[in-house]
Parts: C-alpha cells; sequence; structure tokens
C-alpha cells in the first residue's frame, strides 16, 4: 500500500476519473491539512480495509488504483546497498549486482564526457565494467573487495574523476560525494535509467541486453563452502602447492594469486583462475569461516541471437 499526498486539484481530478470504491456518503468529505490523500492499494494483499480505515481517519476520500510496477527497488535496513527485481514474461526477475553495476555505469557514461572519467570495481566483480569503460574511452582500475579500496584509485590520482564504482555484493557508488557504497542515491539513478528507458518504449531489460550484444553475455555467480578455520589456511596452501591443470573440462591457463608481490594492490588471500572466456576466483571470507568462490562466463552474441547466448 501506498499513501501520497497531493494538492486538492489533482486529488478531485483522480477521484472523479476513478470512481470505483468511493468513499461512503457518511464518511466526511473534509480535505487533508495538505490537500487531499490519494491511497493506492494492491488488490489482493489484504490491505484494502486498512487502506479504507487510514483514509476515513485522514477524513479523506479512498481509490483503488490498479497498477502494475515497472520494477521494484530495495535497501537494506542502513540503505547503503540496493536490490533490483524487474518483470519479465516469466515473472519477476532479481538482477544480480553485476547486472546492476554494469546498468548504472552504463547510464552514468553515456549520460557524461571526459577522458578523465574514473571508473572502478572489484576483482572479483564482473569483467564488464573494464570492456564498458574502454568503449566510453574513460580509466578503468581494479580493487581488493570492499568500498574502502573501491574509492581510492580516484583519491590516489587527482587527475581522474570518480564518477562510479561498485562491488557485486550489492554495493554501489555515483560520484564522489559519500565516498563510500550508497543505495539510496543508487535508487534513485537506476529509477531514471528505467524511467528514460520507458519513455522512449524501452525496459530495463532492453538495456541489458544492448550491453550483452556489444560486450558479449556476462553471468556471474557465486558459491559458499563452509571450512573449520583451521583448515581454511592448509586449503589454500594446497590449492597454491599443487593448483588444477583443468576446471570442469576447461584447461586452466593461468592462476594469479594475489598474496604475492608484483599485483599492483596489496597483498590479499585471493587466488584467479583464467579458464579462457571464464573466470573462477576463491577467497575466504573476512568475517565468517566460509570460502567464496566466484565464477564468471563470457559468451558472444552471435546474430542478434541474445537469448541463445545467454
Amino acid at each position: 500500500m501506498r499513501y501520497s499526498s497531493l494538492s486538492r486539484q489533482s486529488a478531485m481530478a483522480c477521484n472523479k476519473s476513478l470512481s470505483a470504491n468511493r468513499r461512503p456518503s457518511s464518511w466526511p468529505s473534509l480535505p487533508c491539512a495538505r490537500g487531499y490523500v490519494l491511497i493506492e492499494d494492491v488488490p489482493g494483499t489484504g490491505k484494502t480495509t486498512l487502506a479504507k480505515a487510514l483514509a476515513a481517519s485522514m477524513y479523506c476520500d479512498f481509490t483503488r488504483i490498479q497498477f502494475t510496477p515497472d520494477l521494484v527497488l530495495a535497501n537494506d535496513p542502513d540503505a547503503d546497498r540496493l536490490a533490483v527485481a524487474i518483470p519479465t514474461s516469466d515473472g519477476w526477475r532479481p538482477l544480480s549486482g553485476d547486472e546492476i553495476g554494469a546498468l548504472l555505469a552504463e547510464h552514468v557514461l553515456a549520460g557524461g564526457s571526459g577522458d578523465d572519467r574514473l571508473v572502478v570495481t572489484t576483482l572479483v566483480s564482473s569483467r564488464l565494467l573494464s570492456a564498458q569503460a574502454a568503449h566510453h574511452g574513460v580509466r578503468y582500475a581494479d580493487t581488493l573487495t570492499g568500498f574502502k579500496w573501491i574509492v581510492r584509485p580516484g583519491l590516489a590520482d587527482p587527475s581522474a574523476r570518480f564518477v562510479f564504482g561498485y562491488e557485486e555484493a550489492l554495493g554501489y557508488l555515483v560520484g564522489d560525494l559519500t565516498r563510500d557504497k550508497d543505495g539510496i542515491s543508487a535508487a534513485v539513478v537506476f529509477a531514471e535509467l528505467a524511467a528514460t528507458a520507458r519513455s522512449s518504449g524501452r525496459t530495463v531489460l532492453d538495456l541489458l541486453h544492448d550491453l550483452w550484444r556489444r560486450h558479449g553475455v556476462h553471468r556471474t555467480a557465486l558459491r559458499t563452502v563452509r571450512v573449520h578455520d583451521e583448515r581454511m589456511a592448509a586449503l589454500l596452501e594446497g590449492f597454491r602447492a599443487s593448483p588444477p591443470t583443468e576446471v570442469a573440462g576447461h584447461r586452466v591457463l593461468a592462476i594469479a594469486d594475489y598474496a604475492l608481490p608484483g599485483t599492483g594492490l596489496p597483498a590479499s588471500d585471493l587466488l584467479a583462475l583464467d579458464l579462457g572466456g571464464r573466470r573462477l576466483l576463491l577467497r575466504p571470507s573476512g568475517t565468517e569461516p566460509i570460502l567464496k568462490v566466484y565464477g564468471e562466463v563470457v559468451e558472444p552474441v552471435r546474430d542478434d541471437d541474445v537469448e541463445a547466448a545467454e
């Protein structure tokens, strides 16, 4: 259920055009303190009675409006992360953190200019942002996991103009005002890009497919394995001592160990396997006895067939 304050003129126009479920004649017809209040309720949720009672208590008309949302935006309790779901022919589809990040980045980059612009993401996030940066001719940087690292490339280089950063765990920063992940500003920008697409008769999914046509379908996934603390170090050291030569039938072309010097980043307990168009990354969680395994597959789109590539 949603309710919002409207001007008296707007509210009366709504009530005139939506004559169903008008208030009973016994209800007061006084306007609210700041005009009228329009109550919107999704039928079938069991909240109609509550909506009517709220309207009555505020001396307002009750009007039911049936609507189909264009998207769902959700913040966590401290509003530093953003989740998004979009409607499809098969129902609601949650977007991954990498998909949200790519869409926000494209909206920011397409709406600005300058080769001093900088976009940043983490090593365990999708490589799609790197391809977008190259397409738009802007700077790009990889960092370790966490927003304390994501904002640093912009601070370290005064000639760079930080415009966007994100991590796959639903954290985003548009601009450099907060210098930390901010789910509220990210939600506003995502709503803007969705509204812009709709004004052109397009959907958020259309925008995502545009990116896939240009750069290939990038699909990412995270798997976690619970490991006792005392076994974690031995597990990773065993992996380093005897690395696999193939994974699921795909040959391991290279292994990057970020615990060693020469990576250009502070030492981190992170291993990255290059499988040729595929990646696997392993790192222990910083807060739980969990081994995190990140995977990414990139598949080119041929003959404009996004569905086949996906």
